[in-house]
């Protein structure tokens, strides 16, 4: 076996042989870096080291400030150019700018994101006990508490038109039992008026609900709080929910959207401290130790009367706002694991190499790389977008960079057999070095550059996460590369003189001489021995500039195996007793594996360090008494026993077992779908996973009411809108949307115009639909406010009680002019027209009633007036926008796929009023779109799907390039290349699939493109080693490559999965998934490289150079004006 891949074989062994042959001076940098970089190690190892980690601690003191997260915003994972996303968008966008010009009284607009749910179960199916309601009312009264300085008052949403600052009625269970009163509750009035504490319902408490139930108003205003199993007939259920809403704007804001990032902190506070105050209560929390593995919210919460008495019911309760602080904590407490994951790491690197310098090169590397990495990722690229899923790539550069280095190491453990074996008797540490920097670099190269591929292939997503995390990835890898390159060959010349092989002690005493050489060479000091005798040299006899001969005083020559030595040590003071300890050069000892390496640090003690020579003939000559190279068990094992098995008979069962594999995988592969159930973040145990498991069951009935629990799908019907342009956005900044793009013939002025818009509102209430998740069988909900029309909302009689219309006749009748005519004239089916309806409209929408109400329906130009309706002397305003916003029966939480049938749906309805034959040309661009943010994921969840199979589209075929140039052999890059897809399809057809039941959700989704990454190194790894191996049959070539590189497999294997296994102890699932997939990725990877191509090359590959693609590269380098030999 050889040491380097290349063209030719012959040609690529004499090449790395005569590097290693060639002296310092021989070797020029410009055309040879690799081995004049080694050369050097080998001559200045000290100086070489500094300088490599100097170049890598500046690039990371240049980014020391720019580590850390982007800030987070809803549009973080949406893809803007999708015509899904953009029309929701555009809409949000012209909402937002159209609120800037309206004044929207203060908290009377709920906020969409701050909603407080609670659900209650009772054990035994009836909730509805006296002591059950005083408990759920005992436990909803700590929501009016004081917290911290903030109170429920301050933050809730208000009544409209409320000038005495009521809260809004919460959506309360106890709403049948209780009456809001000074933004507290208290129980309702018992005969007599007197306050019952709900004890009067302790013989009928259920009493009450069936006066409820009888009344269709009174029943439609709070069905939403009880489970489905309340009817007439059966008045105890075992489901309650209540809901509690904040408002917005807050004190100093004109509208909900101006800056509503930063309008949700406060409320966002309290309710994090509300359920504190809960956890605390109900004392939820865990101990310190415990927080790793469990959060607060996995403990059941159960409701306790007064006396601490469980009163038999579950308590859950959920928000938002609480789900992104829980998500946002339990990821960085799931992180607190990658401090095990590396010194697991670097637990097994140094059992591997044994050594300490190099477990800590080794460590230093993977983490500085990191850093690295950011500096081109910053700097030099100018990404700017830095998500948490950038964090994930520490896991897989952990085992990478391990990998890297037990390269490395293993290449120099068995250059001297090789050497040898090519007739370089006795190699010296200058042959070794070289021949080991020529060999693992090209190997660490091939492999990082395929693993960069298929991480950069990522950033071909749409959504910016991934895009970033594939740029960054490849980064990390490629920058992981060059700091091995830099910094492991002159720490393997300092290991192997002064730590190989020898005691602890001797070993450190060694190395701080040889630390001491390399800084008194690099100033130009002599260390001179000490005299017998001589007087200890002090700082004032010291020449100045010469103070490292204080620190590093010159090492005397002492004789470790004769006797009075540790007599000697025990004379000296403690000082002197530590310079004795670290400085000395011992005798020679026949057991140390590279002799020479003391004979050239004796030279370095007896002359200056600019004086020295390399003395081969004596290096030689001490090298000869060395014993003869042998190889390590594994080593062994693995070009003997293993080998011997697969040129056996049991490589065609190998590959009819692996063929078997494949054929199941792919089975498995074709079948991974979208999830049907919501996508689940946290544990079965956890409270929010419960919410949302109850939630999409259905347990409980649906509210007519927009903002009764906050659970149902809000949609919008939009006339006004063309397009959002997309053009000219910042690359890297996921809250630059674009410009909306406004249709120029949409026009709501004339008759025909606003009755399409009537017959498209009354058209929505009843628009069925057949899909599981519908409720009634209909898409939009029935109830009150069920549509919100601008023009006039309209009861089931339809009679207008709300909007323009029934504003323009209560004008009329307190004797209020509508321009020059008199309102009560003008109804829906005889409207205003014309630039008085304009004037009009603008009038009713600059209201603080209509945007209290219908915020964003209504969309004015008013730039040229400042905001500001026109007077009726002037033109008349420009109508943009105007929309139908509709509550669905849809509830969350739900799957992605459900949200993409219910669009289909709408889009069916929408298709049908735009080709209305009656429907005037200015209203037929109308299109249906939520601001929803669910509304929205579902097309990212279809994108992450999308960009698995994107991602390897893209990969495969680069990966075959790049293993045809690395090997040169069209046929073994064929072979490597369907192993790889082998490993793949094992991975997510058998084991996502077949073994953990998981569909192809978001979590999967991104793992997978993740592992498309570490699938191919270990194969790469053997497929380049046969092309290196010298040997003229295909067997003792794949013998060479097993020998070669089956140790570095292992034991990257090994480290990978150690760092990847701590995984399984995270909280979120997602880290769980993760933690499987790369755990079953490696043994795929390593199972299919180790066992299945081997077996396939013995079997499949020609023997000869059928494939070589040496002549096509010989004849395009001819084509391009070059001449023969080589590369």
């Amino acid at each position: 076996m050889s040491a380097a891949p290349s063209l030719s074989l012959e040609r690529s062994l004499s090449s790395s042989v005569l590097d290693a042959t060639s002296s310092y001076d021989s070797l020029l940098w410009y055309r040879k870096p690799v081995s004049f970089y080694a050369a050097l190690s080998v001559r200045r190892p000290v100086a070489v080291l500094i300088g490599a980690w100097s170049v890598v601690l500046i690039l990371t003191l240049l980014v020391s400030n720019q580590f850390g997260l982007s800030e987070q915003t809803d549009y973080d994972w949406m893809i803007r150019t999708d015509d899904v996303v953009k029309k929701a968008n555009a809409y949000r966008e012209v909402r937002k700018d159209a609120a800037k010009s309206s004044v929207v009284p203060t908290r009377e607009s709920r906020s969409e994101q701050q909603t407080l749910t609670l659900l209650y179960e009772a054990d035994d199916g009836n909730l509805f006990t006296a002591e059950r309601l005083r408990a759920i009312h005992n436990f909803e009264s700590v929501i009016f508490n004081d917290h911290d300085g903030r109170k429920f008052a301050q933050f809730c949403q208000l009544q409209l038109g409320s000038k005495t600052q009521k809260c809004k009625e919460p959506y309360s269970v106890l709403n049948a039992f209780t009456e809001s009163a000074n933004n507290t509750m208290r129980p309702l009035a018992g005969k007599g008026g007197a306050p019952c504490d709900f004890d009067c319902f302790v013989d009928a408490p259920n009493a009450r609900l069936e006066t409820v139930l009888a009344s269709e108003t009174a029943w439609l205003a709070i069905r939403g709080s009880f489970g489905k199993d309340l009817t007439a007939d059966n008045v105890n259920t075992r489901w309650g929910m209540s809901s509690y809403n904040l408002g917005l704007p807050l004190p100093g804001y004109s509208n909900p959207e101006e800056t509503f990032v930063e309008q949700r902190k406060e409320g966002d506070k309290l309710l994090s401290h509300i359920s504190e105050t809960w956890r605390k209560t109900m004392k939820m929390e865990w101990n310190a130790l415990a927080q790793m593995f469990r959060s607060p919210y996995q403990k059941e919460a159960r409701l306790k009367s007064v006396d601490g008495k469980d009163v038999g019911v579950k308590v859950r309760w959920w928000s938002l706002a609480l789900q992104r602080e829980e998500w946002e904590s339990l990821s960085f407490t799931d992180l607190n694991w990658v401090v095990l994951c590396v010194l697991c790491v670097g637990a097994y690197t140094y059992v591997h190499t044994r050594s300490a310098l190099l477990m800590v090169t080794c460590i230093l590397q993977i983490l500085l790389s990191i850093f690295v990495a950011l500096f081109f990722f910053r700097i030099v690229f100018q990404v700017t977008f830095f998500s948490f899923v950038n964090f994930l790539i520490v896991f897989v550069v952990l085992g990478v960079g391990a990998d890297d280095v037990f390269v490395f190491f293993d290449t120099y453990s068995q250059s001297e057999f090789h050497l040898e074996s090519e007739g370089i008797v006795n190699p010296t540490m200058h042959h070794r070095i070289v021949f080991t920097a020529h060999t693992a670099s090209k190997a660490i190269f091939t492999t990082s550059f395929t693993t960069a591929a298929a991480f950069l292939a990522t950033a071909a997503s749409p959504l910016m996460p991934l895009q970033s995390f594939g740029i960054y990835s490849a980064l990390v890898v490629l920058s992981l590369f060059f700091i091995n390159c830099i910094v492991v060959p002159p720490t393997l010349v300092l290991y192997a003189r002064n730590f190989q092989a020898r005691p602890c002690l001797e070993a450190c005493g060694y190395f701080w001489c040889g630390i001491c050489n390399g800084l008194c060479g690099a100033f130009g000091l002599n260390p001179l021995p000490v005299a017998a005798g001589e007087e200890p040299r002090t700082l004032k006899s010291m020449a100045p500039g010469k103070l490292f001969r204080c620190f590093c005083p010159p090492c005397a020559v002492l004789d470790m195996d004769g006797p009075g030595l540790s007599a000697n040590i025990a004379a000296i003071p403690i000082v002197g007793s530590i310079y004795a300890m670290t400085c000395w050069t011992p005798k020679s000892h026949a057991s140390a594996p590279d002799v020479e390496l003391s004979a050239s640090s004796s030279a370095t003690a007896k002359s200056p360090p600019n004086e020295q020579k390399m003395d081969r003939a004596e290096e030689t000559a001490t090298a000869t008494a060395t014993a003869k190279p042998k190889l390590r068990a594994i080593e062994r094992f693995f070009m003997g026993p293993f080998y011997n098995l697969l040129s056996g008979n049991a490589k065609y069962a190998i590959l009819v077992a692996f063929a078997a594999v494949f054929l199941v995988g792919i089975i498995g592969w074709s079948k991974l779908a979208p999830p049907t159930d919501p996508e689940q973040w946290f544990p079965n145990t956890h409270m929010f996973q419960q919410y949302s498991e109850i939630g999409e069951s259905k347990q409980f009935y649906t509210s007519g009411a927009e903002d009764a629990s906050g659970s149902a799908l809000l949609v919008s019907a939009v006339w006004g809108i063309k397009d959002m342009d997309t053009k000219g956005t910042k690359r890297w900044n996921p809250a630059d949307l674009g410009k909306v793009v406004f249709t120029k013939d949409f026009s709501l002025s004339s008759k025909e115009s606003q009755q399409h818009f009537f017959k498209v509102a009354r058209a929505m209430r009843d628009v069925k639909c057949t899909l599981k998740a519908c409720n009634g069988g209909k898409l939009t909900t029935s109830g009150m406010d069920a549509v919100k029309n601008v023009l006039g909302d309209e009861d089931a009689s339809g009679k207008l009680t709300h909007g323009f219309y029934a504003w323009s006749s209560w004008k009329n009748d307190t004797n209020a002019m509508c321009g020059a005519s008199k309102c009560t004239s003008f109804t829906p089916e005889n409207p205003l027209t014309g630039d008085e309806f304009l004037h009009e409209l603008c009038s009713f929408n600059a209201r603080s009633g209509t945007a209290g109400r219908y915020p964003g329906l209504l969309v004015f130009d008013l730039g040229s007036t400042d905001g500001k309706c026109p007077p009726r002397s002037s033109a008349a305003p420009k109508l943009q926008v105007a929309a139908l916003r509709v509550v669905t029966s849809l509830t969350h939480p739900q799957p992605p796929q459900t949200f993409v049938d219910i669009r289909d749906e709408w889009g069916a309805f929408e298709a049908k009023m735009n080709s209305d034959s009656s429907a005037p040309v200015s209203m037929r661009s109308m299109f249906v779109t939520s601001t929803d943010i669910f509304w929205m994921w579902s097309v990212t969840t279809g994108a992450l799907t999308q960009g698995v199979y994107l991602g390897m589209s893209i990969c495969f075929p680069l990966v075959y390039v790049v293993l045809a140039l690395s090997t040169t052999n069209a046929l073994l890059a064929l072979y490597a290349t369907f192993t790889i897809l082998g490993i793949v399809a094992s991975v997510l057809g058998v084991g996502a699939y077949y073994i953990m039941g998981w569909p192809l959700g978001t979590a999967e989704a991104v793992a997978a493109v993740i592992v498309i990454g570490l699938s191919v190194d270990y194969c790469v790894h053997l497929a380049n080693a046969y092309m290196e191996s010298t040997s003229s049959t295909k067997a003792d070539r794949m013998k060479d490559a097993l020998g070669h590189m089956g140790i570095c497999v292992t034991a990257g294997a090994f480290t990978t999965t150690s760092s990847a296994v701590w995984l399984f102890a995270c909280i979120l699932l997602f880290f769980q998934k993760f933690a499987f997939l790369m755990c079953w990725t490696i043994f795929m990877s390593f199972c299919w490289s180790i066992l299945f191509f081997p077996a396939l090359v013995l079997v499949a590959m020609p023997e000869g150079n059928f494939g070589d693609l040496t002549p096509v590269f010989e004849k395009l380098k001819k084509l391009c004006g070059g001449g023969g030999g080589g590369r």
